[in-house]
């Protein structure tokens, strides 16, 4: 129960690389928001069983925590435990530490059914699981979206496919020396018909009297 937990002294410790830190007097709820307004993908909120701090990652990933030097904050509320293998987990087995994935949530539910901890099967495995299912749910309406933007951008590119091979092929198969022959003859009637303009309309004594 950390509901009476507060920090000492100032200090700071580290979530997925993250730095949060902390002041004399920081309660538990303190921490909590520190580490939600953190940029690390986890959650943090006080299991409403234990009253301790607990974290689920936001992601599927191994959550790594450690206090900074000096500093003994996640120590004393627990959820550390000292390990020299730097894949394996580092967070105490009576933490309530989830990486958001749903084998972290059955690993969670066949730890308490071995326990026998009828509450904790309740609380945190099955609620573990309704949790990551509704992860997988989300995950696959995102997948959908995505795939059905890929499809029409795929459909927009296959109606635009031939109207840019038609122009390619009117501009490979031009033929230069008529198309040059072309444009000297509209520049020369285009000269005529200035010439013509200005021989008509040139002015004569009469339209300086008037």
């Amino acid at each position: 129960d950390a509901t009476g937990y507060r920090v000492e002294k100032p200090g700071a410790f580290y979530i997925d690389g993250q730095r949060i830190e902390v002041k004399p007097g920081d309660t538990i709820g303190a921490i909590v928001a520190k580490i939600n307004e953190s940029p690390a993908p986890v959650k943090a909120y006080i299991d409403p069983t234990t009253k301790g701090l607990a974290l689920e990652g936001t992601n599927a990933h191994l959550i790594r925590m450690e206090d900074e030097d000096g500093s003994t904050v996640l120590k004393d509320l627990g959820i550390l435990r000292l390990t020299s293998d730097p894949s394996a987990p580092n967070w105490n087995p009576t933490a309530r530490i989830s990486g958001g994935s749903a084998f972290d949530m059955i690993i969670r539910l066949r730890d308490a059914l071995l326990q026998g901890n009828a509450e904790l099967v309740g609380s945190q495995g099955i609620a573990g699981l309704d949790l990551a299912l509704d992860n997988i749910g989300s995950r696959l309406a995102e997948v959908g979206s995505r795939q059905e933007r890929a499809e029409m951008t795929w459909k927009r590119l296959n109606q635009q496919i031939p109207d840019v091979t038609s122009n390619l092929a009117s501009v490979s198969s031009l033929d230069f020396a008529q198309a040059a022959t072309d444009l000297s003859m509209l520049e020369f009637a285009h000269k005529a018909a200035l010439q013509t303009a200005a021989k008509i309309s040139q002015p004569t004594l009469l339209d300086f009297l008037r």
